[in-house]
Formats: C-alpha cells, structure tokens, sequence
C-alpha cells in the first residue's frame, strides 16, 4: 500500500521521532512510504529506509494554499 505522511514540521523533535518510528514500521511491513513536509531534519534516514520525502511549504497564505493543493494533486496522480 502507498501511504503519505504530511505534516508542518520533521525536525528533531517528538514529532519527527513519531513520524519515523511510524514509516519504519510501514516499511518493515512492505509497505510504501512517502513524507510531505515544510522541513527535513532527517534527510539520512530517509535515504536508509528508502522513504520518497516531498518539500512543501504549509504557511496559511492564499497563494501557498493552491500552490501546496497543486503540488499534492500532481504527487498524488504520479
């Protein structure tokens, strides 16, 4: 299965912690594991676990919105 994962922020924090230990676990169980976020703090384990990771900026400002609903809908029809 393809999962996406977004959120704001992949930084080293609890979030990120939880945000890699969850896609390990995908990954260890054969399953396809993309992250969308605004940063990448974890860039090698990434690359480790073969994780696609996405940048996209999350700011609430009108032309980021459609610019990041432009962005989504071609990830997700690739």
């Amino acid at each position: 299965m393809n999962i996406l994962i977004m959120s704001k922020i992949f930084a080293n924090s609890g979030v990120g912690s939880h945000i890699m230990d969850l896609s390990e676990n995908l990954v260890e169980r054969g399953h396809t594991v993309y992250l969308m976020s605004g940063t990448n703090d974890h860039e090698e384990f990434c690359c480790e676990k073969k994780i696609n990771f996405t940048y996209i900026d999350f700011s609430m400002t009108p032309l980021n919105i459609i610019k990041n609903i432009d962005i989504i809908c071609k990830f997700i029809k690739k």
